[in-house]
């Protein structure tokens, strides 16, 4: 493993035992969290295809990339007056002389997205007697309108006989990817006692849910799964929450989830949801019948909007819940879908952005405080690296916060600020490319870590938090942990050994919250001597990090087989953790 590079030598001079493969233990979970997307060889999105399977797809009916066509009636329909706010109609204006005539140079040609880009960022036009770039008007753009253009422009893609071309996916069974692992995991977690084990797939997490729809369904229905589309999403949630007309539905999508013209790609797709919307019993009889629901998407707060309403649960939630509690519904949800099930109201917060050194230098901030900064200030502009979290999830999971993707990103310090600043206990984060297997039984959680990662769980030392006396626990394939309302212990595979006699040198690195350096920095517990390491974090190096070895920290390691090396892992229980200012 190469963040383990510099230490092999001491790896292997104390004896680390060697494992052929870090599999789960076999058993019945309620829940699998998966810290990543599924990265799934797609005919529309081939970024993650060998190139004998890209090749493979042009010689199938399939869908590809988006495509565009800037046609005069579409032009039109996003350029009414109704499609902007009061204070950017200007804005519209310009725009509307801009496509015009980008139209009249690109004619009736289907565009790739850079394409269209291209075209659109070259163009200029006159207005008053004043020259405006193409350029200059598409940096203008919020990322909600820029969303709405590109939906008015895109092209159906349909075959010889009108119907829609759809996505295809290729999964390779020999040589399968963490992702494909995953996806076969969940089968085999979902398999009751059915041959073919009914799985919904719910895209509720994205702006466009449609787009996403193909792609899953043919993953698991490969696998060996009977896969399905749940077609609830917040748009239809809160039209039959407000018992408006399904007629309406067009309208709502629009307004909740600035997604427009969906009809014209995906008519199929919203036809069903339209029989969903028209029958709601249907969405009852889907999920009594299901094995398991995969939750899918980018955007954790279109949980709350789909399955809350007003902080209570809809009958959808409410059902969920009681198939899961009895052992007959496997919830799993990946990437930022994770993020969405904790605690609901103020026992639970769902991290939405931000990075560590903001969170230390300026502290983080509620959607509501954000809101209200915005209306009172007009302090509005979208800064990325602002932390903001929203007040609780669906509840699914009783457990405060949970991230994703921390020990890649450098987000520690975003996740104990978070943590520091709610006045939550614990708090969690998954890796990419790891999943954990979980039941509950009360305040009582057990889960088990698969995959190529880690997760990090961080607990206060003190009733009254405090970022000077943090817990930090990092768990790694193979060990199954229980978590009694904040009480952990572990149970490690036979393949790792407690870390004895260590000998390596200590390592720096020039900025803790850059990348993984935090987690390389910290998984040297098992192979360094010292009792206490620290180092400088940001990009002014104004943060100090401490970790020290107590007298309730484990140290275990050891090493999977993996092709041609061997991949390491230190699991840390109980390290202490410091984050100040230098």
């Amino acid at each position: 493993m190469q963040k383990f590079a510099g230490m092999l030598f001491a790896l292997l001079s104390l004896s680390v035992p060697f494992h052929n493969e870090a599999n789960a233990q076999s058993t019945s979970y309620e829940m699998m969290l998966i810290g990543s997307d599924f990265e799934l060889c797609r005919s529309s999105e081939t970024q993650f295809c060998k190139a004998k399977d890209v090749s493979a797809f042009r010689n199938g009916n399939n869908r590809t990339a988006k495509q565009y066509k800037l046609a005069i009636s579409q032009i039109e329909k996003m350029m009414h007056v109704d499609r902007w706010s009061p204070d950017r109609q200007a804005l519209r204006y310009d725009l509307h002389l801009l496509f015009n005539a980008t139209a009249k140079r690109a004619g009736t040609r289907i565009l790739s997205y850079s394409q269209l880009l291209s075209a659109w960022k070259s163009m200029s036009i006159r207005r008053d007697g004043k020259a405006l770039s193409g350029h200059s008007l598409f940096l203008s753009m919020t990322e909600s309108e820029l969303s709405m253009i590109l939906d008015h422009l895109e092209y159906a893609q349909l075959d010889h006989a009108g119907r829609r071309l759809k996505d295809a996916v290729i999964v390779d069974k020999k040589e399968p990817s963490i992702s494909i692992n995953f996806a076969q995991k969940v089968v085999e977690v979902a398999k009751k006692e059915e041959a073919r084990p009914k799985i919904l797939v719910a895209t509720v997490g994205y702006r466009d849910g449609y787009s996403e729809v193909d792609a899953y369904v043919s993953l698991f229905n490969q696998l060996g799964g009977d896969a399905s589309w749940l077609p609830i999403d917040a748009s239809l949630a809160q039209l039959m929450h407000a018992k408006e007309s399904c007629r309406s539905l067009e309208q709502y999508r629009a307004d909740v989830l600035k997604s427009y013209d969906r009809n014209r790609i995906y008519k199929d797709l919203v036809t069903t949801q339209q029989q969903f919307c028209a029958n709601p019993k249907l969405f009852n009889d889907a999920i009594k019948g299901a094995n398991a629901i995969v939750l899918v998407g980018d955007k954790p707060q279109l949980l709350k909007q789909t399955f809350l309403n007003n902080g209570e649960a809809t009958v959808l939630l409410s059902l969920m819940k009681q198939q899961i509690d009895a052992k007959k519904l496997t919830l799993v949800a990946a990437g930022e879908m994770v993020k969405g099930v904790v605690n609901q109201g103020s026992r639970g917060a769902v991290i939405l952005s931000g990075n560590s050194e903001y969170a230390l230098l300026n502290g983080t901030s509620s959607l509501v405080q954000k809101r209200l900064a915005c209306d009172s200030y007009g302090s509005c502009d979208n800064d990325y690296n602002s932390v903001t979290y929203q007040y609780g999830g669906l509840g699914l999971l009783k457990f405060p916060i949970i991230d994703t993707q921390v020990s890649s990103h450098g987000n520690i310090a975003r996740l104990a600020r978070v943590g520091f600043d709610t006045r939550l206990q614990q708090s969690m984060a998954i890796d990419k490319g790891t999943a954990v297997l979980l039941n509950q039984r009360g305040s009582k959680v057990d889960f088990e870590v698969i995959g190529q990662g880690g997760v990090i769980y961080l607990s206060y030392q003190t009733q009254e938090p405090s970022l000077e006396k943090i817990n930090y626990h990092y768990f790694t394939p193979g060990d199954l942990v229980t978590n009694n309302a904040g009480a952990v212990s572990v149970a490690y595979p036979e393949w790792k050994t407690i870390a004895k006699d260590p000998q390596a040198q200590l390592a720096t690195y020039n900025n803790l919250f850059y990348g993984d350096n935090f987690n390389r920095f910290a998984e040297q517990a098992c192979v360094i001597n010292d009792k206490s390491w620290q180092g400088l974090a940001g990009r002014n190096k104004q943060f100090m990090v401490k970790l020290a070895k107590t007298a309730d920290s484990q140290l275990h390691m050891g090493g999977v087989k993996v092709k041609d090396g061997y991949e390491f892992y230190c699991s840390i229980n109980a390290l202490s953790l410091s984050l100040t200012r230098n």
